[in-house]
């Protein structure tokens, strides 16, 4: 869902929704990376 929030994002404004974009990989990716590992 957060993924899908980000592309919105990333449509409807370029530069805030790239910030958006970078924070989802950067802060739920490894959350997710860490909960599989554990």
């Amino acid at each position: 869902m957060i993924p899908d929030l980000a592309i919105a994002l990333y449509l409807a404004s370029p530069k805030g929704g790239s910030v958006a974009y970078n924070l989802t990989h950067n802060l739920v990716f490894p959350v997710l990376l860490c909960s599989a590992g554990l």
